[in-house]
């Protein structure tokens, strides 16, 4: 088949198609049978909310902290920079700020 530059249309239809093709392979290749099995689930107590939050303070100091320090710092800079900015008399501050 000859192949033509085409235009924007043509090129829409064929990424959608080329897309549509590449999800059906898969959905093809994962498979999967229908059940009426419904999932368990069970039922999350005050012991699963302190394991979680346990686990959490290990990841958080697992980090650097100079990672945290910017975490927490470039919010800040942000809130500064935008109270500057709707604050006329901090206005002439504004521009050495942002550099």
């Amino acid at each position: 088949m000859v192949k033509t530059i085409g235009n924007p249309g043509s090129w829409t239809v064929a990424a959608i198609g080329s897309a549509g093709a590449h999800i059906g392979h898969l959905v093809a290749r994962m498979g999967g049978s229908r059940s009426d099995e419904q999932p368990v689930t069970r039922r999350i107590d005050i012991d699963d909310v302190r394991a979680a939050l346990r686990a959490g303070m290990d990841d958080f100091s697992a980090f650097r902290s100079d990672v945290m320090f910017a975490a927490l710092l470039y919010p800040v800079i942000g809130i500064v920079r935008t109270f500057v900015a709707f604050n006329r008399d901090l206005l002439p501050l504004f521009i050495p700020m942002a550099l």
